[in-house]
């Protein structure tokens, strides 16, 4: 963001919000993520400044990836023979811990995220899950 002129996108503080929360991650996490201040993101999500393109951009991003990797883990263990399925959620909290898993690479936060949509979205197809915090993959 180093333009003297930053574009900006009509998106409503309230829907960068939602859009952090579905991601399962803090202000200050998200903040990181962006390389922010997170007084920044405060302002943007409580409407008294305009989002940047780039952030929008930034979000939409990450969301593709948490999309993509709960995929993953539901068409993987979809395939799986077994009476009980275990979804491994990485016990990582920080931003800066990044995770690749089934070709994805994601901060440790949404990959937890992910993988409990993933177990989820199983358990909605009959599967029996459980669910194992791991401290590596």
């Amino acid at each position: 963001m180093s333009s003297s002129k930053i574009d900006v996108v009509e998106v409503s503080g309230a829907d960068v919000q939602m859009r952090r929360l579905a991601l399962g991650m803090s202000q200050a996490q998200v903040a990181r993520f962006l390389r922010a201040k997170q007084n920044s993101l405060s302002q943007w999500e409580g409407g008294s400044r305009k989002v940047p393109v780039e952030i929008v951009k930034a979000l939409d991003e990450l969301e593709e990836d948490a999309d993509r990797l709960t995929r993953a883990i539901v068409d993987e263990h979809l395939k799986s023979e077994t009476d009980v399925v275990t979804v491994k959620v990485l016990y990582r909290e920080t931003v800066r811990d990044r995770v690749t898993s089934f070709g994805v690479t994601v901060p440790a936060p949404v990959h937890r995220m992910a993988s409990a949509r993933a177990a989820a979205a199983l358990r909605l197809r009959g599967v029996r899950v459980k669910v194992e915090e791991v401290y590596a993959l």
